[in-house]
């Protein structure tokens, strides 16, 4: 498979990952507040002082965290590999 087209298809993954990484933050957003409400009553920072509550807010986010990580990741490489042919001298 040539360059430009691998480049192509790890791009549409790149963005294929950017949006199930909105899915997954958008899906934390409601159970983090689903478990909030649940669980805790009151002030909403003096809650946060409390471990389960600070586990309770980073751990719906983590996917969303990993496969955005990731995206970037993917999108670095290809920028990197797409300047390194051009500046290569052709034959």
């Amino acid at each position: 498979m040539n360059q430009p087209m691998q480049a192509k298809v790890t791009l549409a993954k790149a963005r294929l990952y950017r949006l199930f990484a909105l899915i997954f933050a958008l899906t934390g957003v409601f159970i983090f507040v689903s478990l909030y409400l649940s669980n805790f009553e009151g002030s909403f920072f003096s809650t946060m002082t409390q471990p389960s509550v600070v586990l309770m807010l980073i751990i719906p986010f983590l996917p969303a965290i990993v496969l955005s990580w990731v995206a970037a990741r993917m999108e670095k490489k290809v920028i990197a590999s797409l300047s390194a042919s051009e500046s290569a001298p052709k034959k």
